[in-house]
């Protein structure tokens, strides 16, 4: 899943999911209602898409639609 934190228009993080083709639900963070930056300590972050297991860990930082596969894999291992 993605998270997407937005302080104005909505549509534009979606757009760039779509654009993007991200094989993943993304959902956003509204004015930082869930305080996920906060949770993982990345508050001055202007912007980046993280790859999250399971148990929280971040596994990987703007990781490549073309690369995930073989993330996932090194992940799982």
């Amino acid at each position: 899943m993605g998270v997407a934190q937005a302080y104005r228009r909505d549509e534009n993080v979606f757009e760039f999911a779509i654009e993007q083709n991200y094989p993943w639900n993304n959902v956003i963070d509204k004015d930082g209602e869930w305080g996920v930056w906060e949770k993982y300590n990345l508050t001055n972050l202007g912007g980046a898409t993280f790859l999250i297991n399971t148990s929280g860990k971040i596994i990987e930082i703007n990781p490549k639609t073309s690369d995930l596969e073989e993330i996932l894999e090194n992940s799982l291992l």
